[in-house]
C-alpha cells in the first residue's frame, strides 16, 4: 500500500476510493496474454477510459469556487512493479491521487495459487478495511466496475465496517 497523504484520524469530509482497472483505465485482463501485458504496458500504452480523468480531476477540484483537494484513493489488483506506469500515465492525465494499494502478484505465485490472480473480491475484502481503518469518520464514496464485482466486495466492506462502529 502506498499512502502518499496520512488523513488526520479526524478527518469526517469525502474520500473517493477508486478502482484502476475498467474504471480509470481500459485495461484488458480477461486473457491471459491481456493479463501477462499489464506489467510491461509503459504509461503512454495505458488508455484511460474517455472522461474518467476529467471527473477524476473535477472530485480532486470539488464544487466551490476554491480547490478543495478532496482526497482520492485508488485500489488495483494490478502488481505494485507497475506503480510507476500508472503514476506517470495520471501525471499524462492531470490526475492527482493520495495512495493506491496494489495486489502483491509475486507472493500470489510464490504461494502457488495463480488462479487468486484473477480473484478480486477477497483481495479488495482486505484491502478496503485496511485503508477505512487509517480514516475511521470519512465518508468513503467507492467507484468501480461490475466486471470484478467491485459491488459485491462493497458492499460486504462497507457492512462489516459499518458493524464495528
Amino acid at each position: 500500500m502506498f499512502n502518499d497523504r496520512e488523513l488526520p484520524r479526524d478527518y469526517a469530509g469525502p474520500v473517493f476510493i477508486w478502482d484502476v482497472d475498467k474504471t480509470y483505465l481500459s485495461t484488458r485482463f480477461s486473457s491471459f496474454s491481456g493479463l501477462a501485458r499489464i506489467p510491461i504496458e509503459f504509461s503512454v500504452d495505458k488508455i484511460a477510459i474517455p472522461g474518467m480523468p476529467e471527473v477524476l480531476r473535477g472530485l480532486r477540484r470539488g464544487p466551490g469556487a476554491t480547490y478543495g483537494c478532496a482526497p482520492i484513493y485508488f485500489v488495483s489488483a494490478s502488481p505494485p512493479q507497475i506503480k510507476r506506469a500508472i503514476e506517470s500515465k495520471m501525471l499524462l492525465d492531470g490526475v492527482e491521487h493520495d495512495g493506491i494499494t496494489f495486489k502483491d502478484w509475486r507472493k500470489t505465485i510464490a504461494a502457488l495459487r495463480p488462479g487468486r490472480l484473477k480473484e478480486q473480491v477477497g483481495y479488495k475484502l482486505c484491502a478496503l478495511p485496511h485503508g477505512r481503518s487509517r480514516r475511521p469518520r470519512a465518508v468513503e464514496y467507492l467507484f468501480g466496475d461490475d466486471y470484478e464485482a467491485d459491488a459485491a466486495a462493497y458492499t460486504v466492506a462497507s457492512l462489516n465496517f459499518s458493524s464495528q462502529r
